[in-house]
């Protein structure tokens, strides 16, 4: 296995943590910061072992506030860099925490946002994991004082979602600490677009309880525990989608969950079209210097390429004309998916340069072309992350071989 070199760092600050305790030193406290790390007690007169980055073998440099201890500690900082030589990770380190959903349907004092919110919400109850090392449990309550609605869908029950991440590493440390909060905030993102209402992270996520690691084990080879999907496509971002698409559309799939998760929280609606465009444009980056190249004509191939059915189900809903000014008369399906394509980039391209605009309406928001218009760009960048889920792939609009070609 290759790491790259502050990886190698903290994961042999992680050996020499899980070393440390291992030989009888005092490892119960640990620094927040890792440049240094210090292991142990930081009181006066108590033994802690300060760790810092070094550019080769054993990767840390360790120094013993007692120097009559230092040659044992310089022993297990060799231990630590032999076993990051080896590839070994060193095991599995748990962490535990709760999202929790959005409760409000509504978002005063803008109105637009009912229509999104009814068409994209979903509800379960039970575990699912969205790759093989992280589960979820769904719950449900009911906010406080709310008496049980049956068949209400202005009502909506409060979700929660205990995440439990499996991260590989020898201790929780450095190596292990920046992965599960990172997993914790795409998780989250996930779980916005699998629920379709904004779903919140705490600030911290702590490692689980010695009493639950037994269960979660068994979970984590439990056959009957699913990927979480979405209109029937897997939402795991890690395993699946790495094994198909390689790391570019791993990264991809990642920012455009959390452009979503943050379009998806937006009270105005420009806002919210800035965002849901910037959501499904990040699928076409191609991560090369041409990358600013050809921008508009990029976004309408990719897309009229990946999702035709979607892009032709958008044009024939009912709001559609209404919310985009786009009259579909008799032109072919190809013309109103490029127009519309053309369209909804405008949303994003206008307010970057123009600033947003006034636009509050009051209760007269929930009938406008704001609220039409925000709820079917929802579901564009909702399909344009789950087909690209389905059928990773990489657009070469831009690339100067390329350029005669583009006009067709």
């Amino acid at each position: 296995m290759e790491f790259r070199n502050d990886q190698r760092q903290a994961l042999s600050a992680s050996w020499l943590l899980r070393f440390a305790g291992e030989a009888g030193y005092d490892v119960s406290q640990t620094s927040l910061s890792f440049a240094p790390f210090i292991i142990g007690p930081q009181a006066e007169g108590a033994f802690n072992i300060t760790v810092t980055p070094a550019s080769q073998h054993p990767w840390i440099t360790a120094v013993a506030s007692d120097p009559a201890e230092q040659d044992r500690i310089d022993n297990l900082a060799r231990q630590s860099g032999d076993r990051v030589a080896a590839g070994d990770l060193g095991g599995l380190v748990w962490y535990s925490s709760t999202l929790v959903a959005e409760p409000d349907m509504l978002a005063l004092p803008y109105m637009d946002r009912t229509l999104e919110q009814l068409m994209n919400q979903t509800r379960f109850v039970g575990w699912g994991r969205v790759s093989s090392g992280i589960l979820l449990e769904f719950r449900e309550e009911l906010p406080e004082g709310q008496p049980n609605p049956d068949n209400n869908p202005f009502v909506v029950h409060r979700a929660l979602i205990d995440v439990h991440i499996a991260a590989p590493g020898p201790a929780r440390g450095p190596f292990t600490e920046p992965m599960a909060h990172r997993f914790l905030e795409e998780v989250a993102a996930v779980c916005t677009l699998f629920l379709g209402r904004a779903v919140d992270f705490p600030p911290m996520i702590m490692p689980s309880s010695d009493e639950a690691i037994p269960d979660l084990n068994t979970r984590l080879s439990d056959p009957n525990i699913g990927t979480l999907t979405r209109d029937g496509v897997l939402l795991d971002i890690y395993g699946d989608l790495f094994l198909r698409g390689g790391l570019e559309s791993v990264n991809r799939a990642r920012n455009a969950l959390l452009s979503y998760d943050s379009a998806i929280r937006q009270n105005r609606e420009q806002a919210a079209l800035i965002l849901y465009v910037v959501a499904a444009e990040c699928l076409t980056n191609p991560y090369q210097p041409w990358k600013t190249e050809r921008l508009t004509t990029r976004f309408i191939k990719f897309f009229d390429e990946l999702m035709p059915d979607d892009l032709d189900a958008l044009v024939q809903h009912d709001n559609f004309e209404a919310a985009f000014e786009i009259r579909r008369g008799s032109r072919t399906a190809r013309a109103l998916r490029r127009e519309f394509l053309s369209a909804i980039y405008n949303q994003r391209s206008e307010p970057v340069h123009e600033g947003l605009s006034a636009s509050f309406q009051g209760m007269a928001g929930m009938g406008g072309r704001a609220h039409l218009r925000r709820a079917l760009a929802s579901q564009f960048a909702k399909w344009a992350i789950l087909r690209f889920l389905e059928s990773p792939r990489t657009s070469l609009v831009g690339h100067p071989a390329t350029a005669p070609l583009e006009e067709s």
